[in-house]
């Protein structure tokens, strides 16, 4: 059996047959070679509860509230280079946190990302080797903390540079 997938016109065709000969949904899936909850699901947001078509399911109305989820989902917007441009220059020059990037992008309706999106990009670049992501790979430094970490003596926090000579000191 296949792991969970989309469903095509075909399969679809394929389900509404099945069900008019009446075979049970688990067979469906054995027949069709996918997971049961697939055909389940499948049902569950396909089956018509209004109009002439309530209660039955019909594989062209199916396709097409399935062709209009996949178009309305969500998609990834960090792979446009005119944004990731627009938030290195805000990083780098504006000095502002990826909060603040996250918001300002949002009020003026350019995007709609949120501030771990772009945390976890910063991050990824940082271990990238593409061409195109070199010129960014010193933005994590932009970030407030950087790469140092602090460490707290005696209740006070030290740089690690800091921290050796105290210690060295106290020998």
């Amino acid at each position: 059996m296949k792991k969970y997938n989309q469903l095509n016109l075909h399969q679809r065709y394929q389900i509404q047959a099945l069900l008019e000969t009446e075979i049970s949904k688990s067979e469906i899936a054995r027949i069709l070679l996918v997971v049961p909850c697939t055909i389940y699901r499948e049902l569950s947001r396909n089956i018509a509860e209004r109009s002439r078509t309530a209660g039955k399911y019909v594989a062209s109305n199916a396709q097409r509230r399935a062709d209009t989820r996949h178009k309305n989902k969500a998609k990834q917007i960090m792979s446009t280079k005119p944004l990731k441009e627009r938030i290195a220059g805000l990083l780098r020059y504006e000095k502002w946190s990826p909060e603040l990037n996250s918001k300002h992008l949002e009020l003026d309706d350019e995007a709609c990302l949120s501030h771990e999106k772009i945390y976890r990009w910063i991050w990824d670049v940082k271990k990238s080797e593409k061409k195109t992501d070199l010129k960014f790979s010193k933005l994590y430094k932009n970030l407030r903390h950087g790469s140092r970490r602090q460490k707290m003596v005696f209740g006070i926090f030290y740089k690690n540079t800091e921290l050796e000579v105290i210690i060295n000191n106290k020998v």
